[in-house]
């Protein structure tokens, strides 16, 4: 539902998506979970949790969760199934749009569709080897800058040259899933 009311938001939007809990999401039989990003637009998901914090001015012991603040920690949400997503800037454009990806353990694909994304960040992921893989189709992504952070990470698959990959503190499988 999260993602659905982002792919409904103008070009240059920023949004965060926050998972809240470590349960199981099997999303296999709704089909793969689409993500649009337009141009100048940046999505953040992440698995955290939205703390409750002491309420300022109100008597002592009183709590509130606050909008906009999430603590990425404990939590690992777990997707069983496809993950695409779209970058749909003009092929000239010079901010293309990003999508970041937190703490997410991924059962599936996760698929770069053709179109014009900028990044796609990985940080603290699985995309469980052999169960899954991280692929950018052709068409349209050459100037992807892929980048991949503390996380296990299945084979990449790019039929086309991207703009920059970057692995940090990571670990690729291949195709066998080692």
């Amino acid at each position: 539902q999260a993602v659905a009311e982002w792919n409904l938001q103008p070009p240059g939007a920023t949004g965060v998506i926050v998972l809240m809990d470590s349960l199981t999401d099997d999303a296999v039989a709704g089909g793969p979970i689409e993500i649009e990003i337009a141009e100048r637009s940046k999505l953040l998901i992440i698995a955290g949790e939205w703390p409750l914090e002491p309420t300022p001015g109100a008597p002592p012991g009183s709590v509130q969760r606050v909008p906009g603040h999430f603590d990425a920690q404990q939590v690992r949400a777990h997707l069983i199934g496809d993950v695409v997503v779209r970058g749909s800037a003009p092929a000239d454009s010079d901010n293309a749009g990003a999508c970041f990806v937190n703490g997410l353990l991924l059962e599936g694909q996760l698929v770069v569709a053709p179109g014009n994304l900028g990044t796609l960040g990985l940080a603290h992921c699985t995309v469980i080897p052999g169960r899954g893989a991280l692929t950018v189709q052709a068409g349209g992504n050459e100037r992807l800058g892929l980048a991949i952070d503390h996380s296990i990470c299945a084979a990449i698959g790019a039929p086309d040259p991207l703009r920059t990959i970057e692995i940090s503190d990571s670990i690729v499988g291949d195709d066998s899933g080692s």
